[in-house]
């Protein structure tokens, strides 16, 4: 007799099966706990233990299934003696059949936390599907001890029942809220229900007592904790459904016994599971709708993202469809990430990480290019004995004279000097200084044209000069008639040509003037040139010019190129390149030292030129620079502008850079494509015709006490650009748009980073329209306003 409980666990009813082997306790080697095996041996079953089998008396092993018995007869019954299996262990019939030879109790119970025996799993019904269900099948029969009696076995039939109809069976169903009801259908079977449908079935087969639960909709569970509810799943009330087994004997007498169904049913959870995100990636200043639910089990309770956290390095928005959208910082690139909560009906919460990759992008650098005003630079001069003072050379008969002196007051004869020759009339006259008083404007001699009688002419040739150069000739010259002849009526001053390679560019009158000039003119040199001065006077007392200093100078101009380059980069990723600049005019050079790859560093550059240049030649100057952020480049293209000097521009066609100061302007731009930049104070800004670009810098801003006050009275925002990088793109900065005046037009408020607007920008003639942030957002995305993001 052994009264020490057996516990075996994890099985359903079905699932274990019982035996006896008559008188097995003359098998002396066998002990508690000892393996068996069983084999079919000479028409019986065999126990083994190992290869050893086990004798038993009359028969090997008796069966709690009659089938695999030697006799084919049923050796345990219920009969109300100890226990609730009582076995014969003597053949049957010849045996006592008094069931009395080992009588054992088996309990069934469900232990809490390792599942009843039926449990379905919401997990099935997971899939979105109303088709889908959730079901698990247990056979039963083996929970009732069944006797035939004296007249034999006729039947065994099974039924389910419920106490009470409409019972609170203890569920709520999930979709809506709502109570579970029992009730019994027409075919017999037991539904657990709400208003608008069925959550779960029970079905019994009749003849073998094989119970089926089937679920169709997902119930509350009441521990969020465990989030599939295999230890704590939901469960039917005590003493609501019964399965009724009802036994026939031979001769039709019936008995019947119940068991309570519901302690034997489970509903567990099945908690949404959130999966994270580990390869999302968008390139630097691009939002990205991320679809965190993608790869996500929502689970059976209709689980939504209730809760997430921000990111590092920008911002995250929840959208109605459950999606996120991330939108980097401006200009960061690099790794961030944030975090989501799913939360199903009845509670339970699964949190996930999202990881994003924001691959760098370069953005377009700035660029700015201007041209100011020329710098002449005069070279040496080219011109042999200008002044005259070397009088050496032939004299009027042709002798050879050398340091030979001009008397004080007096003059030489000369058909050649150094550097000149007579090429018709009389011979050339150099005189002193002080002949006549004349005087001289360089060294102490001068040259006198006008022969007695007759006009002289006397030429310089040049063989080194630049072909296609242009040079700056210079002389002075004085009225000698005056001089001689105190102005006189009736006294003819003198008249002079000047010829450039046999064409006059010049005649000189003397009219009376007494006094020293200048007269500079610019020449064109083709290689191989000639200068010639030449009295054209035509009366007998015509006194001629006095001449001297003349001078050839070769000829430059020199230009200061600004070039502003610069990045809008907050994280410090991204390089800049130097500018490369092409289309110079032709005769124009860079002097300024370049880079070994032939960009320039951006600063003031000098351009120096043969000519002056045009507005035209400026404005086709072209510079080009490239920021680097990893792979990722971007060129920004630009052309020079001519540097404005004044505020109203009306009538000017070139591209212009218009500059304000400190005080409150009115600039007005010309024609062309136009930078103006407004500077502190409240400016009036009018770009006028062509497409202009406003510029703002954050020095030309006021205070958060005094906001400074721009206009832009013709803004087009089709084609000017409002440059309002150098505020917005570090951060430093925020702009809104707001409407104003009676025509409800646009005005920019930029704001520091407390909220205090510094500068206000009207636009005049541009329509706010009725969603004013859906307009700036309109003008930013065109590049209408530039913000450098």
């Amino acid at each position: 007799k052994d009264t020490v409980p057996v516990t075996v666990t994890g099985y359903t009813p079905d699932q274990i099966g019982f035996f006896i082997i008559p008188n097995g306790d003359s098998n002396s080697f066998l002990e508690d706990n000892t393996p068996v095996s069983f084999s079919f041996v000479n028409g019986q079953w065999q126990v083994f233990s190992g290869t050893t089998p086990i004798v038993g008396s009359g028969a090997h092993v008796y069966f709690d299934d009659a089938g695999l018995n030697k006799d084919s007869q049923q050796h345990v019954v219920d009969n109300g003696l100890t226990g609730n299996q009582n076995w014969e262990d003597k053949p049957i019939p010849s045996g006592d059949k008094d069931f009395n030879d080992v009588n054992i109790n088996v309990e069934w119970k469900v232990t809490e936390g390792t599942g009843k025996l039926l449990t379905v799993d919401e997990t099935a019904l997971a899939d979105g599907d109303d088709a889908t269900t959730a079901s698990a099948t247990v056979a039963l029969a083996g929970s009732f001890a069944i006797t035939a009696g004296a007249d034999g076995l006729g039947s065994v039939g099974y039924e389910l029942g419920l106490v009470a109809q409409d019972a609170d069976s203890g569920l709520v169903d999930t979709g809506s809220n709502n109570a579970v009801l029992l009730r019994t259908n027409a075919a017999g079977d037991i539904e657990g229900y709400v208003a608008d449908g069925v959550v779960f079935t029970l079905t019994v087969n009749t003849a073998t007592g094989e119970v089926t639960l089937t679920q169709l909709r997902a119930v509350v569970h009441g521990n969020p904790a465990d989030s599939d509810e295999s230890t704590s799943p939901a469960t039917i009330n005590d003493g609501l459904i019964v399965l009724t087994a009802t036994v026939t004997d031979g001769d039709g007498d019936t008995a019947s016994d119940s068991i309570d169904l519901g302690t034997l049913i489970a509903f567990e959870d099945d908690g949404p599971t959130a999966v994270a995100d580990n390869t999302i990636t968008t390139n630097e200043d691009t939002p990205i709708v991320i679809n965190v639910l993608a790869n996500d089990n929502l689970g059976a309770d209709n689980a939504t993202v209730t809760n997430h956290t921000q990111a590092t390095n920008g911002t995250v928005v929840l959208n109605d469809d459950g999606t996120f959208t991330y939108t980097p910082s401006a200009n960061y690139s690099g790794a961030d990430s944030f975090s989501y909560t799913l939360t199903d009906g009845d509670g339970d919460t699964s949190t996930a990480l999202v990881s994003i990759g924001v691959t760098p992008v370069a953005d377009a650098p700035t660029l700015l290019m201007s041209v100011g005003a020329a710098t002449t630079i005069v070279g040496d001069n080219l011109v042999i004995n200008g002044s005259f003072e070397d009088v050496s050379g032939k004299n009027a008969n042709g002798g050879k004279v050398t340091d030979q002196p001009i008397a004080d007051g007096g003059l030489v004869s000369r058909i050649s000097i150094p550097g000149w020759t007579t090429v018709s009339g009389p011979a050339m006259e150099p005189h002193d200084q002080n002949h006549a008083g004349v005087g001289t404007t360089d060294g102490v001699h001068y040259m006198d044209l006008g022969g007695t009688p007759g006009n002289t002419s006397i030429e310089q040739k040049f063989s080194s000069l630049v072909a296609g150069q242009t040079y700056q000739l210079s002389f002075d010259f004085r009225d000698k008639a005056a001089m001689q002849e105190s102005g006189q009526a009736g006294q003819d001053s003198g008249v002079m040509n000047v010829v450039w390679n046999g064409a006059v560019i010049a005649t000189v009158q003397g009219n009376n003037t007494d006094s020293w000039d200048t007269l500079t003119i610019n020449v064109e040199a083709t290689g191989n040139d000639s200068l010639v001065y030449a009295e054209v006077g035509d009366s007998d007392d015509n006194w001629g010019i006095a001449l001297d200093n003349v001078q050839l100078h070769g000829v430059a101009y020199s230009y200061e190129l600004s070039v502003l380059g610069g990045l809008t980069d907050v994280d410090g990723s991204e390089s800049l390149s130097g500018v490369t600049i092409s289309n110079l005019p032709d005769g124009a050079t860079i002097t300024s030292d370049a880079n070994a790859d032939g960009t320039y560093e951006p600063g003031t550059l000098t351009i120096t030129s043969d000519h002056q240049l045009s507005a035209t030649e400026v404005n086709n100057i072209t510079g080009e620079i490239t920021s680097t952020d990893g792979a990722s480049t971007a060129t920004t293209v630009e052309t020079a502008k001519v540097v404005f000097e004044g505020l109203d521009a009306t009538g000017e066609t070139a591209n212009l850079l218009i500059e304000g100061d400190g005080s409150a302007n009115k600039i007005i731009g010309g024609a062309g494509d136009d930078i103006i930049f407004g500077g502190a104070g409240n400016d009036m800004l009018t770009g006028g015709a062509g497409s202009d670009t406003f510029v703002w810098n954050q020095a030309d801003l006021g205070t958060a006490g005094t906001a400074a006050l721009d206009t832009v009275t013709d803004f087009d925002v089709n084609h000017d650009v409002l440059n309002l990088s150098d505020l917005l793109s570090d951060a430093s900065h925020t702009i809104e748009g707001i409407s104003t005046g009676t025509d409800n037009h646009l005005q920019l408020n930029i704001n520091d980073t407390s909220g205090n607007t510094v500068q206000q920008i009207d636009l005049q003639g541009v329509s706010a329209g009725t969603d004013v942030n859906a307009t700036l957002n309109s003008l930013i995305a065109s590049g209408a306003i530039n913000d450098g993001i």
